[in-house]
């Protein structure tokens, strides 16, 4: 739960239900297990295991997740 989370050039291996609920994200890393429910930003990663996105908030979110490798 953070409003206002910057992540550039980082490493997030091993990490899992990353930025849950978090708002305002401008995060651009190598890797991550997996993300759960971001409720806005702008997220980029080489590689996501698991994007975990719950039915509820659907209607909600406004984050883009871009992956370069699914």
């Amino acid at each position: 739960y953070i409003e206002g989370l910057t992540l550039k050039n980082c490493r997030l291996k091993g990490t899992d239900l990353s930025f849950e609920y978090c708002s305002d994200i401008d995060a651009e890393f190598d890797e991550a297990d997996s993300i759960k429910n971001p409720s806005s930003g702008v997220i980029k990663a080489r590689r996501i295991g698991e994007v975990i996105l719950d039915e509820h908030q659907d209607k909600t979110r406004k984050t883009q997740i871009e992956i370069a490798e699914k």
